[in-house]
């Protein structure tokens, strides 16, 4: 062996060193991000561990901690916030919202729109609130009272079309005394269903039919999202580049062990994508397992048996599904480079097919002799 044989196999030897980190490094980087810029990743995780029913569960927990009693009109409680909550604030339309402003957000930071669109639509939710608060005003009535008054609700849609709004409604009537709908409204609320109807319609009026969360944004917050969309425009760029090099280094190991050298492109340009395939598959099949063992059990026990159960199962979902397409990757990479390092068993080097062709030449040339 020459010396620039040995020369080119420690060349060959760090160019497939480097390709092995990069590829890997790639890879692993490229599935994380397509999987954290992808809403159906939030959601898919979210619904499988129940994370919507428990935020819903987590506010009415938090209704009934607050301690607002005295704050509620026509007598309400906590309790009937939480029931008027429980069936307003649903767990679908959580799931809806929730999914709709991830994908919002994933679109501001993918795209160069300036500003992410994070309303909450309401509209959907008001006639539920409306007709939960009424219900639970009309329990609290006498019994002889509770007969409903039909006129209300025939009269209020009527007033509604002509000021827009209940609060507007009052100042139109105010305005116009003489007004048919307006003594008509004011004849229907002498009763005290009438009255009951009438709070929960003004209730709803008081929600708004959107709520816009950015624009409730502090400025640090807001700063915080444009520095980690500008982050984002970074590391693909970065993903880039690292994906180039990997297929110049491809190009370049091909020139140096020899484009007429089969076997050898075979060999070396195999046997890097055969360990970077390897060490894909080993990251994601044990890495999930692993960041979640190497949380200090103090953490754990500090959130109960329950929360700790429910976080753990959280965060090992969370890590298999960003994981897993590395091993399905590192499947896909280690196959070629495995395909690659056998067919190089079976080609011969460049100077065995020489000598081969040249073999039947010499054989004729010395029959003639």
């Amino acid at each position: 062996m020459s010396i620039l044989d040995i020369v080119k196999g420690i060349f060959l030897s760090i160019l497939s060193l480097i390709l092995i980190i990069d590829l890997s490094t790639y890879v692993i980087l490229t599935s994380v991000k397509d999987n954290v810029m992808s809403a159906s990743f939030y959601s898919g995780i979210l619904e499988r561990n129940g994370v919507y029913a428990k935020a819903q569960t987590f506010l009415l927990d938090s209704i009934s901690s607050s301690g607002m009693t005295q704050q509620l009109p026509a007598g309400l409680t906590n309790e009937d916030v939480k029931e008027i909550v429980k069936q307003s604030v649903t767990v679908p339309w959580m799931q809806n919202q929730t999914d709709r402003l991830m994908g919002n957000i994933i679109t501001y930071f993918t795209t160069d729109i300036t500003k992410p669109d994070l309303t909450v639509s309401l509209k959907e939710i008001k006639p539920n609130i409306i007709a939960a608060v009424n219900a639970s005003i009309q329990k609290k009535l006498p019994a002889s009272n509770q007969t409903g008054n039909q006129t209300l609700e025939s009269i209020l849609p009527k007033l509604l079309i002509k000021c827009g709004s209940l609060d507007a409604c009052f100042t139109y009537c105010q305005n116009n005394p003489s007004d048919t709908d307006c003594l008509a409204m004011a004849g229907a609320v002498t009763t005290p269903e009438a009255q009951a109807a009438m709070i929960a319609q003004f209730s709803g009026s008081m929600i708004p039919d959107k709520f816009d969360l950015y624009s409730q944004m502090d400025t640090q917050m807001k700063s915080s999202l444009a520095n980690f969309k500008s982050m984002y425009k970074q590391i693909s760029f970065g993903l880039t580049v690292m994906l180039g090099a990997a297929i110049s280094i491809i190009v370049l190991m091909t020139l140096i062990a020899g484009i007429g050298n089969l076997k050898g492109v075979c060999r070396w340009i195999g046997s890097p994508l055969l360990m970077a395939g390897i060490s894909l598959i080993s990251v994601g099949l044990f890495v999930p397992g692993t960041a979640v063992k190497m949380v200090p059990a103090e953490m754990w026990k500090s959130m109960g048996t329950a929360n700790a159960a429910f976080v753990q199962n959280l965060v090992t979902d969370i890590l298999r599904t960003l994981f897993s397409s590395v091993t399905t990757n590192g499947l896909i990479i280690g196959l070629v480079g495995l395909i690659l390092v056998i067919a190089s068993f079976f080609l011969k080097p460049p100077e065995a097919k020489a000598k081969a062709e040249e073999a039947p030449k010499i054989e004729k040339v010395k029959k003639k002799k």
